[in-house]
């Protein structure tokens, strides 16, 4: 079946057969879909109970997150995971068919019905408002007609990362409203570990942590930085070199927030001076200070105390003498502590490369 096109682009359908395995997946976003999978499979099974009771089965999902959010692998995975054919209606590509959009929705969930089982995905849903004003009134009217009967399957997904541009009754036309977060530590770490694990010089934990707040096209992105940094040679850059190209002004993350405050300060120039860097890297966390003060003194020490709390080995006169001057180091987790120190590192390198102090 392929790949084929109708009303100018604006509805793709793409079989099955030709939906391809991920490549660098959000985590969180994987396996939200495969709960989905699980929750279609269920209203599957209670099809008849559902009809009896009047309810509508939970095939018109919206899902939401930060821009950048990996929306369309969500999409691929729900695919993947129920054999389903996709239909893709792109609300971005719809602007000039403003007065036939009711018909074009309509062409959109026939071909998905025709394809059944199939997924129809209905992105940009927050760019209704520019195709017209009873955009949302058409596609809620389109929403309310689409229904599953025992021949077919077909799941409607709707994708945005601006649902409060949405009518309150838009939202309503959808089963279930899904909302997934910024990238967070464990999609990071899986991402780097997927793409940059072949590069050992990476630290990788110090790129996780050096990230936080990224969207997660943005940490694609510094992905492709760092392999094209390695040119020819296929050497990545060191963990030092990358966070001076994001310090420098060669790679700008978009966050999660959608924050462009600090390409702002960047374009107009002087935003970046020597008491902006210290006040942006000094933690507010008092023991995230406690932590920069004894790696200042004297990070070796701390590792090998820490590296010996977390494992359970016996201490050292001189480490029971470097703990007891610093206790603080006894609290939290293993893991805790393990973060705040490499958190801590980071920052009293960045601190001592904005002073001129490099070693």
């Amino acid at each position: 079946m392929g790949e084929e096109t109708s009303f100018a682009d604006a509805i793709r359908l793409v079989s099955r057969e030709d939906i391809s395995p991920s490549g660098l997946a959000q985590r969180s976003v994987v396996e939200m879909a495969e709960s989905v999978a699980e929750v279609i499979s269920g209203t599957l099974a209670a099809r008849e109970q559902l009809e009896q009771l009047g309810l509508s089965p939970c095939t018109r999902i919206l899902f939401t997150g930060p821009v950048g959010t990996d929306f369309e692998d969500f999409v691929l995975s729900v695919c993947r995971e129920m054999s389903l054919n996709l239909v893709r209606l792109r609300v971005e590509r719809t602007l000039q068919y403003e007065r036939e959009f009711d018909t074009l929705v309509a062409a959109a969930l026939d071909t998905a019905r025709r394809e059944a089982p199939a997924l129809l995905h209905i992105s940009s849903l927050h760019l209704l408002r520019a195709v017209g004003e009873r955009s949302e009134v058409l596609l809620r009217e389109q929403l309310a007609q689409s229904s599953m009967d025992s021949q077919s399957l077909v799941v409607i997904v709707g994708t945005t990362h601006r649902p409060q541009d949405l009518d309150p009754q838009t939202l309503l036309a959808f089963d279930r409203v899904l909302c997934v977060g910024p990238p967070d530590g464990e999609d990071r770490q899986s991402l780097l570990v997927q793409a940059l694990a072949s590069h050992e010089d990476i630290d990788i934990p110090r790129l996780v942590d050096l990230t936080d707040g990224w969207s997660y096209a943005s940490l694609r992105h510094l992905v492709a930085a760092v392999l094209a940094e390695g040119g020819e040679s296929g050497e990545a850059p060191s963990i030092d070199r990358i966070e001076k190209m994001i310090e420098e002004g060669l790679f700008v993350p978009v966050l999660a927030t959608g924050s462009t405050t600090e390409l702002e300060k960047r374009l107009v120039g002087g935003g970046r001076g020597i008491t902006h860097v210290i006040e942006e890297v000094y933690p507010d966390d008092l023991l995230d200070q406690l932590y920069l003060m004894v790696v200042t003194e004297d990070y070796g020490t701390a590792q090998q105390v820490i590296e010996a709390l977390n494992e359970g080995l016996p201490l050292s006169d001189e480490q029971v003498r470097f703990l007891n001057r610093f206790p603080f180091l006894l609290s939290g987790e293993p893991r805790e502590r393990l973060a705040r120190l490499i958190r801590a590192k980071k920052n009293r390198d960045r601190l001592m490369r904005v002073m001129g102090r490099e070693e």
